[in-house]
């Protein structure tokens, strides 16, 4: 059974094998107890009526009200809370009953009902108050319209990469069609489109049954149709509220209140014509019955804004539009927008084809013909040209082409030449050759601006794709032709990719509902819809099949050796597999939803009413309590000894060793998750309000932790018990430490959430959820994995015992491993204040890190990224200096890296050895912080400016100092020539000093108006640079002594020059960093992408990349040859620092955080070796059983 909706009726829930995690119920539920689900409407024979009698009676108090979201002319939508599943819905309800209005609002409710697709929003129960009033309740979605979505792009290519939007829209509606439903008013409007890229179309009012007309029941004959049954996967976003009457961007399907011809244009028409008239086909236009075509000129529509940027009619009133629609085709295409291209004009043509014959017969057609074009083959609808031919086979056989094309050309040619040159005189023979010279550069020059173009489409795809698919995005790269030029923009593209996670899929026939990792990490164990459960080989990919089970298998769990292990599925029994002697065994039966401790000795499951222990050796069953769906909860300890369970707010637990069962006080709210530590001493109960309560397991003593604002849906205790986490239905996570009763708190799920699992060695965590993500973080919480790929939802995670690889499988029949170590960042150190400064040593072995509150860190780099290592904790491979405890105002490395310096807020310089890290020599006499500093390039002596006017030079060999010179105000910055001979200096007096070191003698240079806050030399030691409050930068001539002046937006934080000496980069309070031609002092490009004030940058060693921090929380990687960045998400507060390793592959950062993070940026730069990399970066797909599994349904 592959349909996931069907299955979340008859599926039992996903159930951990590892200590501390939970039952879930009802996510899952066996097909015997499907007549007992909250709104199942399958009993019965379906009336072709739709008045409300039809719909069964509801209590109110089954739903928690609390709030309006939107309210129109005949219903409303209202936020509320089903009580009975605990999970956020939307309630559109019917505000005046009776006639053709509750009609349709019952047809809306029931067609809508029938339709199990992913990009559908589901309806989750239909049915009447006490009171007679019709309503439903629907899954709430967030997100974006589409209209909305269109409206942020400037250009054909962002227009370009929504095109996976306009086919997931194809596909639903095609999914409809075969369902014999027409959707009649699908418009942009009508399209979300979600965070990570869903694609959901909403507001069924005005579907049409198709059955209908033609005197058929409404639901088909039975074998083709199937019980509807109004339960979720996933749980959505709540909306924001809304006071109209029209339906907000973020709802499911809100009420709309008719138009009239003076409404508003982009509204739905009642009356004779319904639709909204810029979308609409003429035969809707003029009130004529309509079938599957209209919905395909509507999706040609669709797909004709996303392509123009604007409908394909517009007018000041919904009449307006009605009559331009009703009077001709709107402007052709390719007009309106030059450079779309010609097969997606054919596409739109097509499905907006004035004549309802030429059309697509249906959206399955147009979706095809759209997939076709995504993945360059021919467009179904399009005639091609055979120079259109010719481009294509070109794009798709390059190598080949290049020679073959060329040499088709101009036998071509040379065959006309001959006809002509028995025709004509031999004069003309040379006027035809070039004729056909010329023309063979024109159609290379078409070749070329097809691939061209063909490659700009395939980018832009693929800068989409990275964060979302990234196996995809590195798939969509490789396609880019011989040709293309743009080499570092796909670098940018693909090291982005990388560093969301490039998996291995391992493809099964159906959906993958268990995953489990060996003891040893060396195999995977999966249980799939297929009934086959398979041993996975992770290095070689060969899989072994346990066949046996007679229905879908849903869960597996290894023993502590390895050597075996058990099964449950849909089936009810509980198996176990001797994995070295072959052989296998039935433990049980009647059983559902098991776990088990590590050693597999016992499985807790529930079992006809009740929670029973089976001892898997000789199959003996002892029930414990009453088990009633929907509400029982249960976990084990790690050791066997302790079984916890729960039954609404009922709690108890189970002594595996005396057999004594301990109650406690019942809850007030339902227990929704429960969890043991590995040696049963402690548990941990979630309840439905987000209270968490940790209870001693031997006296019953009992605290409670908050912090939660929702539903706590998952628990699980680190190994060693001192870290509980916890995911809410408020879409967060939360680690808490134990012992203090502290936690942090990260972002969670999206949506339903299905299985939180550790790491044996306790130092990862991962879970996974409808949301179609996986979630990882390091046991502190701060170090923090989004992995990406999956098609819909996921039902298990599991990790290996050190935590370096994660795999998680779900329904869309994959799954997907990733290997941690290859990817994001990792901590180098962890500081308990903020990390305002960052240094590397020269030769990149060393990084320095200082905090706020004085602690500095030295850390060797080798250590943060040990060969095979996963995300490597802070403990052991950074280094406390001892020293003063005061706050960092500058920490640098000497050029031969020996020593390292720190300025302080109390005025004192401290200097240690390194990388021994003894005592520092402290050296004080600024009467003042010191703001500044600078090594001579021997590394003998420091130079230093503060807040006491001063700037000083200190012997680090003699261990004295002396003033050199003397601002009228405080000094600020310090700067040093490259030679070593000129030292700069600028402040609160507006003035530039320039001081010989060698002579003794100074300059000073007046020009400013306000307190000059950067200063720095050219390469050649030519020029200063200097940047000021007056909110202008001055290039001073040291030869000449004159300077130009350029005004800038705001005043200068830091300047820098590339290594080259050809550009510098201007720092501001702003979002972008200006960059500047040095030789004409003229505007570059800047660098753009932080949603805040950058705060520090760094440029590359060679010169060809920027690093950027910002108040946003990200790091941002820019090439500066293409203006291409990428942004690095890791930090949980404001970036301060950043700083270049001496290799320019890899980045440090310090954050308000307190973290500090290695990022790596170390894709090859050469085109050739980048194709190489390109080639090898995605694991060959592994498919199991895929071809005979498509054989059988092809039979």
């Amino acid at each position: 059974m592959d349909d996931g909706r069907r299955r979340e009726l008859t599926k039992p829930p996903n159930v951990a094998s590892t200590t501390g995690v939970l039952l879930r119920l009802p996510a899952r539920r066996y097909a015997t107890d499907a007549s007992t689900q909250p709104g199942d409407m399958s009993n019965g024979p379906v009336s072709t009526r739709w008045d409300s009698s039809r719909l069964p009676l509801v209590a109110p108090e089954s739903y928690e009200v609390s709030g309006e979201i939107a309210h129109g002319g005949i219903g409303r939508i209202l936020k509320g809370k089903d009580q009975r599943l605990g999970r956020t819905v939307a309630l559109k309800e019917l505000l005046s009953g009776g006639g053709t209005a509750e009609e349709r609002f019952v047809r809306e409710a029931l067609v809508t009902a029938r339709l199990q697709h992913p990009s559908i929003v589901p309806v989750y129960e239909a049915g009447r108050w006490p009171t007679g009033e019709p309503f439903y309740a629907m899954k709430l979605v967030s997100g974006r319209s589409l209209s909305e979505v269109i409206a942020t792009t400037k250009t054909l290519d962002q227009r370009l990469a929504l095109l996976p939007h306009a086919l997931a829209v194809a596909e639903a509606v095609a999914y409809a069609h075969s369902e014999r439903i027409i959707h009649r008013d699908l418009k942009p409007s009508n399209v979300l489109v979600g965070a990570f890229g869903e694609t959901v179309v909403i507001d069924w009012g005005l579907a049409k049954d198709l059955d209908e007309r033609l005197g058929l029941p409404a639901d088909g004959p039975p074998s083709a149709r199937t019980p509807n049954t109004f339960l979720s996967q996933t749980e959505g976003n709540d909306p924001p509220d809304s006071s109209s009457g029209t339906r907000t961007s973020s709802d499911g399907a809100v009420e709309t209140p008719p138009a009239t011809s003076s409404g508003d244009p982009g509204l739905t028409m009642a009356g004779a014509v319904l639709g909204t008239p810029s979308y609409m086909p003429p035969e809707q236009a003029k009130g004529e019955a309509v079938d599957e075509r209209a919905d395909v000129y509507a999706l040609g529509a669709i797909l004709y804004h996303v392509l123009a940027g604007v409908p394909p009619y517009t007018g000041k009133t919904s009449l307006d539009i009605l009559k331009k629609a009703l009077a001709g085709p709107p402007l052709p295409l390719e007009e309106l927008q030059l450079g779309v291209p010609q097969d997606l004009v054919t596409i739109v043509n097509k499905a907006m084809s004035r004549d309802i014959a030429d059309r697509y017969r249906t959206a399955k057609e147009l979706a095809d013909d759209l997939r076709r074009f995504q993945t360059g083959q021919i467009v179904g609808a399009h005639k091609y040209s055979r120079m259109e031919r010719l481009l294509r086979f070109g794009r798709r056989h390059r190598a080949a082409a290049s020679v073959a094309g060329a040499a088709l050309v101009l036998l071509a040619a040379g065959a006309f030449v001959s006809v002509r040159g028995i025709l004509e005189a031999r004069t003309r023979a040379e006027e035809e050759r070039d004729r056909a010279a010329q023309k063979q550069v024109e159609a290379e020059a078409a070749q070329s601006e097809a691939m061209l173009r063909a490659d700009e489409l395939t980018l832009a795809q693929a800068r989409d794709m990275a964060p979302r698919d990234p196996n995809n995005a590195i798939a969509l790269l490789r396609m880019l032709s011989p040709k293309f030029s743009r080499w570092g923009v796909a670098r940018t593209i693909a090291a982005d990719a990388k560093a969301h996670g490039i998996a291995r899929v391992i493809r099964h026939p159906a959906s993958v509902n268990a995953a489990e990792m060996s003891p040893d990490g060396a195999k995977l164990a999966t249980g799939c819809d297929d009934k086959i459960v398979r041993i996975i080989d992770l290095a070689t990919g060969h899989a072994h099949e346990l066949a046996g089970h007679t229905d879908e298998v849903y869960w597996v769990k290894f023993s502590e050796d390895g050597r075996r292990l058990i099964s449950n599925g849909k089936d009810q029994t509980l198996r176990e597999w001797d994995l070295e002697g072959g052989t296998a065994r039935v433990v049980a039966s009647d059983v559902g939803a098991p776990i088990a401790p590590a050693d597999i000795a016992v499985v807790a499951a529930l079992s006809r009413g009740s929670v029973e222990l089976i001892d898997v050796n000789t199959g003996e069953r002892t029930a414990l309590g009453p088990g009633e769906p929907f509400w029982t909860r249960y976990a084990f300890s790690q050791n066997g000894r302790t079984l916890a369970f729960a039954t609404r707010g009922k709690l108890a637990f189970f002594d595996v060793k005396t057999r004594q069962t301990k109650r406690f006080p019942e809850k007030k709210k339902p227990i929704r998750a429960l969890a043991v530590t590995a040696r049963g001493e402690l548990v941990a109960a979630g309840d439905a309000n987000g209270t968490i309560y940790l209870i001693d397991a031997a006296t019953g003593a009992e605290r409670s932790l908050s912090g939660h604002s929702g539903e706590v849906a998952l628990l699980a205790f680190s190994p060693d018990g001192k870290t509980l986490v916890s995911l809410s239905q408020d879409r967060t996570a939360r680690f808490w430490d134990v012992a203090a009763g502290t936690s942090r708190e990260v972002e969670g799920h999206d949506g339903r959430m299905h299985h939180v699992r550790f790491s044996k060695d306790g130092r990862m965590v991962a879970s996974v959820g409808s949301d179609r993500t996986v979630r990882v973080w390091d046991v502190s919480g701060r170090e923090g994995r989004l992995l990406r790929g999956f098609e819909d939802a996921i039902f298990d995670v599991t990790l290996s015992p050190d935590g370096r690889f994660v795999a998680a499988g779900g329904f869309d029949h994959t799954v997907r491993v990733w290997d941690l170590a290859s990817m994001g960042s990792r901590l180098a150190a962890v500081h308990a204040a903020q990390v305002p400064v960052v240094a590397i040593s020269p030769d990149g072995k060393l990084i320095a890190s200082a905090s706020a509150d004085g602690d500095v860190r030295l850390t060797h780099a080798a250590s943060v990224l040990p060969e095979g290592a996963a995300i490597a904790p802070p403990e052991g491979i950074s280094s406390r200096l001892s020293g003063r405890r005061t706050a960092p105002k500058r920490l640098l490395f000497s050029p031969d890296g020996r020593r390292l310096a720190r300025a302080g807020e109390d005025g004192a310089l401290e200097v240690w050895k390194v990388p021994d890290g003894s005592d520092p020599t402290v050296f004080s006499g600024h009467a003042g912080p010191i703001y500044d500093m600078v090594f001579s390039i021997d590394g003998n002596f420091v130079y230093s400016a503060g807040a006491d006017r001063t700037v000083r030079r200190w012997d680090l060999n003699q261990g004295s100092g002396v003033v050199l010179y003397e601002h009228a105000g405080t000094v600020g910055k310090l700067a040093l020539s490259i030679d070593g001979t000129h030292l700069a200096s600028g402040g609160e007096d507006r003035v530039l000093r320039v001081w010989h070191l060698g002579e003794g003698r100074e300059r000073l240079f007046s020009g400013h108006t306000g307190p000059i806050t950067a200063v720095t030399f050219s390469p050649d030691g030519k020029w200063v640079l200097t940047g000021s409050e007056d909110h202008t930068f001055r290039v001073w001539n040291l030869d000449s002594g004159g300077s130009n002046m350029h005004g800038i937006a705001g005043p200068m934080h830091n300047i820098g020059f590339s290594p080259d000496g050809r550009s510098f980069f201007l720092q501001g309070f702003v979002n972008t960093l200006g960059r500047w031609e040095a030789a004409t002092q003229k505007r570059l490009e800047a660098i753009r992408g932080h949603a805040a004030p950058i705060w520090d940058f760094a440029i590359s060693p060679e010169g060809v990349r920027v690093v950027t921090g910002s108040l946003d929380r990200t790091v941002r990687i820019t090439d500066l040859a293409t203006g291409e960045g990428r942004a690095l998400a890791g930090h949980w507060d404001e970036v301060l620092s950043v700083a270049y390793l001496p290799d320019g592959k890899s980045v440090v950062s310090g954050g308000k955080d307190g973290a500090v993070r290695l990022w790596m940026d170390d894709l090859p730069d050469s085109v050739a070796e980048l194709q190489g990399w390109l080639g090898s970066a995605v694991p060959e797909e592994i498919k199991l059983g895929v071809e005979a599994a498509e054989q059988e349904r092809s039979n």
